[in-house]
């Protein structure tokens, strides 16, 4: 067995040797969530927010879960929930590279124009 890297490509990421359709997959578990939280809470959700903000994202999710008494429902969402911290934890990661890099380059000397300057 060969082991692949994690990458992304049009809207699939691959994670070893499996292929995750992402965009797609979390569209499909927001609107099943939609429609159960409807169906068998008798409230509304807006979808736009949970999208845009994952912090709220959890908070809400948080909050049906506590209302739930359905299996179906409180498994989209922990998958809704661990997809969320999946996405968090590598937007984190991409933000301390960057930041890792700006500090990297912005201190200490610059060699433009090579070790004696120039």
């Amino acid at each position: 067995m060969t082991f692949l890297p994690a990458y992304s490509i049009n809207g699939y990421e691959r994670e070893g040797n499996k292929m995750i359709e992402t965009n797609s997959e979390v569209i499909r578990l927001m609107a099943r969530l939609k429609l159960m939280v409807r169906r068998q809470l008798g409230r509304n959700i807006d979808l736009t927010p949970l999208q845009s903000d994952p912090q709220r994202a959890l908070d809400a999710l948080k909050d049906i879960e506590d209302m739930a008494e359905d299996e179906d429902l409180i498994s989209i969402i922990i998958q809704l929930r661990a997809i969320l911290l999946s996405k968090a934890s590598q937007d984190s990661r991409q933000t301390d590279i960057n930041r890792s890099v700006e500090e990297n380059s912005s201190s200490g000397r610059s060699y433009r124009f090579g070790a004696r300057g120039g």
